[in-house]
C-alpha cells in the first residue's frame, strides 16, 4: 500500500485512494506514512478496499471485456 510517488510506472495508483505515496528519497515522509498506517485502522481499511476495487477493475478479465465491447462498437 505504500509506494514511491517518483516512479512513473506507478502513476495509475491514487494517493489516499488505493495507496499512500511518498518520495523514495524522503525518509521522514516514508516514516510518517508508515506510522499513519500503523496508527489508523480506518485508513488501512479504506486503502485496502480501494486497492481491492482497483485490482478488480483492472483485472485481465475486465480489461478483455472492455476491449471486446469497444471492438464490437467499432464494427457497428
Amino acid at each position: 500500500i505504500l509506494m514511491s510517488s517518483d516512479d512513473p510506472r506507478l502513476s495509475e495508483y491514487e494517493d489516499g485512494k488505493n495507496c499512500l505515496k511518498s518520495q523514495s528519497t524522503d525518509i521522514n515522509s516514508i516514516r510518517n506514512r508508515i506510522k499513519s498506517l500503523i496508527d489508523n485502522d480506518s485508513l488501512c481499511n479504506h486503502l485496502s478496499l480501494g486497492a481491492s476495487y482497483y485490482a478488480t477493475e483492472t483485472s485481465w478479465y475486465n480489461s478483455a471485456t472492455k476491449h471486446l465491447e469497444l471492438y464490437n462498437q467499432c464494427l457497428s
